[in-house]
Order: C-alpha cells, then sequence, then structure tokens
C-alpha cells in the first residue's frame, strides 16, 4: 500500500483527478470523474475531499466516508477505487506522477489543490490542448478531456512540454493513470451541464445514484425525530426543507448593494415555501406545515429569530460534530441530507448545495422545489 503504483492491475487503465473547491463541488467533480471512467473505460480512483473554507477541518475525509460506495457501483455496473484503497496516505512514500491541467485552459496556472500532497505526490502538469475547450463558454470538454486519454487524442494534442513539478521533475502525462488536475467546470455543451439540465449526464447516470451513507441517514433521521417532537420508532413526517445560501455569497454583491438587500430576503423564501406547499397540496394531496432552514448564516444573526418568529425550525448541531468522526464536516452532510430526506425544497440560485438537494428532492421523492433569486434588491420579485 505504499506505493500506489505497485496497487494498480497493469492490464487495466485508471483515471484520477483532484477536489479543490469545498464539498459540493469536488462531489459533481468526482461523479464527473466518473462519467468520464466510464466513456473511457478506465476505473475511477477517486481522491479525498479537499478543504474548504466552509469546514474547519484539516484531515481527510473520503468519498466513502460520507456516500455508499459499494451501492453506486453496483448501480451503475462500474468499478470504483479511492485512493485510500491504492495508497497508504500516512506512510506511503512520495511518488511523482504527471498529469494534464484542464484548469490551464482558463487560467494561467494548474488548480491549487491540497490532495496531491495529503497523498505524498510530486506532481508535473502539461497543459491541455485549446481544442478541449467548449465553443458557447471557455471551459473545458468533458469528451475532448477524455480524448487525450487515448493515443489519437494525445498525438493530435501536440503535447507542449511538461512544467516542471515542486521538486523540479518534468514528467508527460501517465498513460495508465490518467490524471486531470480540475473537471468542476467541464461540460458536455455548456459549463456546469453534467448536472444542471435535463439531458445531464452526469446526474442521470451516476448522480442519483450516489446514496448517503446508512449510518449518517439514520443519524440525521434521529435528528430529525428529535427536532419534530416523534418517538424513535414513530414515521418521520413530510416537511419542506429550506437551504438559505448567504455568508460567502456576499462576495458576489455588487458593492454598492447593501449586504441585506443582495440576499434573498427571508419574504422571498417564505413566498417560496407557499409555493411549494400549495403545489404539494394540489398534486400529492399532502398538506405540508413544518419548515426546517439550513443555512451558513452565523448563529449570532438575528435572521435565527425571525425564522423562529414564522415558525419555522433550524437544527444547530454542533453538539454532534464534537462526538463524531466527521468532526465540522458532520454539519454541512447532516444538512445536506436532511435536504435529501424532505418533499418540498426551497433553494439559492446559484449554489451547488441547493442545486443537489432540488435534484435528489425531485429525483428520490418526487417532491416539488424551487429556487430563491438573489443579487439585486427585490431580486426573488414575482
Amino acid at each position: 500500500m505504499n506505493r500506489y503504483k505497485e496497487n494498480l492491475w497493469p492490464d487495466r487503465k485508471y483515471i484520477t483527478t483532484w477536489g479543490a473547491s469545498g464539498w459540493t463541488n469536488d462531489f459533481m467533480s468526482y461523479i464527473i470523474l466518473i462519467y468520464m471512467a466510464m466513456i473511457s473505460d478506465r476505473i475511477p480512483v477517486i481522491p479525498p475531499f479537499s478543504r474548504s473554507h466552509h469546514i474547519d477541518a484539516d484531515f481527510p475525509v473520503h468519498f466513502g466516508d460520507i456516500y455508499d460506495v459499494a451501492a453506486l457501483s453496483e448501480s451503475i455496473r462500474w468499478p470504483i477505487l479511492q485512493w485510500s484503497e491504492v495508497k497508504n496516505m500516512e506512510t506511503g512514500e512520495e511518488e511523482s506522477l504527471g498529469c494534464w491541467s484542464a484548469w490551464q485552459l482558463v487560467e494561467p496556472e494548474p488548480r491549487s489543490s491540497w490532495i496531491p500532497f495529503v497523498l505524498n505526490l510530486d506532481v508535473s502538469y502539461t497543459t491541455a490542448p485549446d481544442w478541449a475547450t467548449l465553443r458557447q463558454e471557455k471551459t473545458q470538454s468533458v469528451w475532448a478531456l477524455v480524448s487525450l486519454g487515448f493515443e489519437a487524442g494525445r498525438l493530435e494534442s501536440a503535447l507542449q512540454p511538461a512544467q516542471p513539478s515542486p521538486k523540479k521533475k518534468v514528467i508527460s502525462p501517465d498513460e495508465q493513470l490518467f490524471c486531470l488536475d480540475y473537471i468542476y467546470y467541464a461540460g458536455v455543451v455548456r459549463r456546469l451541464d453534467m448536472f444542471d439540465g435535463d439531458y445531464s449526464p452526469g446526474w442521470r447516470m451516476i448522480g442519483k445514484y450516489a446514496k448517503f451513507k446508512p449510518s449518517l441517514v439514520n443519524l440525521a433521521t434521529l435528528r430529525l425525530k428529535k427536532h419534530f417532537g416523534i418517538p424513535r420508532r414513530g414515521q418521520l413526517p413530510p416537511f419542506i426543507a429550506v437551504h438559505m445560501r448567504r455568508g460567502d455569497f456576499r462576495s458576489w454583491c455588487p458593492d454598492e448593494i447593501a449586504t441585506e438587500e443582495c440576499y434573498g430576503s427571508l419574504e422571498a423564501y417564505g413566498v417560496r415555501v407557499q409555493e411549494v406547499q400549495a403545489e404539494l397540496l394540489q398534486k400529492r394531496g399532502i398538506n405540508v406545515t413544518r419548515v426546517l432552514v439550513t443555512s451558513n448564516e452565523d448563529r449570532e444573526s438575528p435572521l435565527w429569530d425571525d425564522i423562529a418568529a414564522r415558525g419555522w425550525g433550524y437544527i444547530d448541531h454542533n453538539v454532534d460534530a464534537e462526538e463524531h468522526s466527521l468532526g465540522s464536516w458532520l454539519l454541512p452532510v447532516l444538512d445536506a441530507i436532511f435536504h435529501s430526506m424532505s418533499i418540498g425544497f426551497v433553494g439559492t440560485q446559484e449554489s451547488t448545495m441547493s442545486l443537489m438537494g432540488r435534484l435528489r428532492v425531485e429525483q428520490w421523492n418526487g417532491g416539488v422545489t424551487r429556487s430563491v433569486r438573489w443579487g439585486s434588491k427585490n431580486a426573488d420579485d414575482h
């Protein structure tokens, strides 16, 4: 387990990438990785999740710590490996690896990530060719990137010299372990369309089968029952989940707009909740009155008092995080599971966590969803 090169089957080919932008975006990147593995006849090797400003933790959390990898692999009928299965991240010796930089198609440098450091890899990057971008947007083409893993694609790429690694090694892209620095923005026709579209292959073929680990679902169920005052053996009642993304979204707001005017207002979320309630009653005959709010808003904010005044609830699970192996990772993970268990969902536009919540509620539960627009005063007026 000390060297990954000794633990790969010599007659099989593999593909990997790095996480570099937070848990939900990493999840989407890893689903894209699995899709690319399937269309190139390779085995995906999924790395840990990257560190994030959303999560105050400096230890690696693996894909299998949160998702049921065995069930996913069985559902899509494709093998899935994690880096923890091919290399010991605590005692594994340093290895060199040549990778492609897809990120350099849109930015001047390869995408920075702590994952190679965690895996003790000294990586040398070669910029992917310009033709690997989509015409509609300055972003990467999934199929064009995949072609670099085949001989014809490599020959057509007119390889630029590999850039020196941190240890000053110059290594051409590895052919057995096809490696790409960052594929979150890679699309079929446009950016993010691997998930956000009715044809989206990332979600249709793989993402919808990526269920949370049963132990985490059980924990989330117990927390919800306690919150709603339901006995442990009782049936969880139908509820509407609201994801109010705020906090870091402030940096996307124009300077001339006040913070509270830029964020989606509580009133706007209230209107969307009413729409969801009305549609659930009309289409499903379900009168849903329970509303659970999740948000990255500071816990000292008066917003929580306003939420409580509306009769909506929220769960503060900081205590759980202190006692769980996921540590502070547990908070956003439980919130995402709460979203996935709701019959109605109201998210925040442009939030990938909201996007995943919407897709799960619609696909898994046949639920009703809405999104709140933001970014300017009264942006969600309708």
